[in-house]
C-alpha cells in the first residue's frame, strides 16, 4: 500500500471514530433517541441484506448460463461427431454419390452431375 492510501483509511477510520463518539454523547446527552438508532441499524441491515441477495441471485444466474453454455457447446460436439459418423456412413453405402465434408457442412453431389464438355480447340 501507499501512503496515501494509508492516509485515506486512516481518515476513514478515524471519522468513523468520531461518528460513533458523537453518537455516543448524544445517546447521554438525550439528543438522540435510542429507538431511532435502532430503526436506522436495522433499516441498515436490512438493506445490506437485500443487497447481498441480490448479489447471490446474480451469481447464481450467472452460474446457471455458464452451465447452460456448457451443455449446449458439449451436445454440439457431440452432435457434430455424430453426424461426422453417419455422414462417412451415407458416403460409404451410397454409390451413386459422393459425400464432401466440411467442417460443418455436408453436401451429396450425385456423380451424374458433370461439367459440361470443353470446348473444342480447333489447332491450325
Amino acid at each position: 500500500m501507499g501512503l496515501e492510501e494509508d492516509d485515506d483509511d486512516f481518515s476513514d477510520f478515524m471519522s468513523r471514530v468520531n461518528d460513533v463518539t458523537a453518537t455516543i454523547e448524544g445517546l447521554k446527552t438525550g439528543t438522540i433517541d435510542a429507538k431511532a438508532l435502532v430503526e436506522a441499524d436495522e433499516a441498515r441491515l436490512r438493506e445490506e441484506r437485500e443487497r447481498q441477495a441480490k448479489k447471490e441471485r446474480k451469481a447464481a444466474e450467472a452460474r446457471l448460463q455458464a452451465e447452460e453454455k456448457r451443455r449446449e457447446a458439449e451436445r454440439m460436439a457431440r452432435l457434430r461427431e455424430e453426424k461426422k459418423d453417419e455422414l462417412e456412413v451415407r458416403r460409404k453405402d451410397s454409390p451413386g454419390c459422393h459425400a464432401l465434408v466440411g467442417d460443418d457442412v455436408a453436401v451429396r453431389v450425385p456423380h451424374d452431375r458433370r461439367l459440361p464438355p470443353e470446348p473444342a480447340v480447333r489447332r491450325l
